[in-house]
C-alpha cells in the first residue's frame, strides 16, 4: 500500500515538473522578435525568423496536438505558412495581420 502511494507521489512530481515544457515560451519569443523585424521591414532577417517559427511549430507539434484540438493546430500551421508567403511578397501589412492571427491561435491553445 505504501509503495503504491509513493509511486503515485513520484509520478505526480515528475508530471508536474514537466508541465512548463510545452513550447509556449519559444513561440512567444519568436513572435515578439518577428513583430520587431516586421516593424523594421527587414526582409532577410524576417524570413530567417519566420523559418525559425516554423521549426518551433514542427518541434512542438505533438504538444500542440495534445493541448489544442485538430482545427487549432492546423490553423496555426496555415497561419505560419501565410506569414511566409506575405514576407516573400514583401506585404508587411498582411504579414502583421497574419502574425496577429497566429498569436491569437496560440493564446487559445495555451489558455488552459
Amino acid at each position: 500500500m505504501i509503495q503504491k502511494a509513493m509511486l503515485c507521489i513520484m509520478i505526480l512530481i515528475i508530471v508536474s515538473g514537466c508541465s512548463a515544457q510545452n513550447g509556449k515560451n519559444e513561440f512567444k519569443e519568436n513572435i515578439t522578435q518577428l513583430e520587431q523585424l516586421l516593424n523594421n521591414k527587414d526582409t532577410v532577417s524576417t524570413k530567417v525568423k519566420v523559418e525559425e517559427l516554423l521549426k518551433v511549430y514542427k518541434k512542438n507539434e505533438w504538444k500542440l496536438q495534445l493541448l489544442g484540438d485538430e482545427g487549432e493546430y492546423e490553423r496555426l500551421h496555415e497561419s505560419i505558412q501565410r506569414i511566409i508567403v506575405a514576407i516573400d511578397e514583401e506585404d508587411y501589412t498582411e504579414a502583421k495581420i497574419e502574425l496577429s492571427t497566429t498569436k491569437t491561435i496560440l493564446e487559445d491553445i495555451y489558455s488552459l
